[in-house]
C-alpha cells in the first residue's frame, strides 16, 4: 500500500458520532450495585467493623468549629505530662513540646507513648 492511497483513505473517512448516553435501556440501581459487587466485592454499607475510620469523620457545629468524635475501641488515654522545651539558638529561642501519654483498656493492656514536636 502506497503512502498516497493511505492519505486518501484517511481523508475519505467520515465522522460517526458515538451513541449518546441518553439512548438505550437504563440500568436500575440494583443492577449497578450487583455489577459493582461482582467487580470489587461487597460495597460499603456505612457500618465499620474497626470503628477507626468512623472517628476520623469530622463533624461540624456552628461557626466553623470542627468536632471530632472519640474512638470507641475500649481504650482510655491519659496525658501524663506536657513539657515546653526551649533551646537558645543564634536567632533567638527555639520552642518545642514533649508529651507523655498512657493508653490502657483497664484489663491489663497498657501502652506508653512519648511524642516530640
Amino acid at each position: 500500500m502506497a503512502l498516497g492511497s493511505l492519505v486518501i483513505d484517511l481523508v475519505d473517512t467520515r465522522f460517526v458520532p458515538p451513541p449518546s448516553f441518553d439512548e438505550g435501556p437504563f440500568e436500575t440501581e440494583d443492577e449497578i450495585s450487583a455489577a459493582y459487587e461482582e467487580l470489587y466485592g461487597p460495597a460499603y454499607n456505612g457500618i465499620s467493623v474497626f470503628y477507626v475510620m468512623d472517628s476520623k469523620v469530622k463533624k461540624t457545629s456552628g461557626f466553623g468549629y470542627v468536632k471530632k468524635e472519640k474512638v470507641r475501641d475500649g481504650f482510655e488515654e491519659r496525658v501524663v505530662q506536657v513539657r515546653r522545651v526551649t533551646k537558645v539558638v543564634k536567632g533567638g529561642k527555639q520552642l518545642k513540646f514533649r508529651a507523655i501519654v498512657v493508653v490502657g483498656d483497664k484489663q491489663g493492656q497498657v501502652g506508653v507513648g512519648v511524642g516530640k514536636a
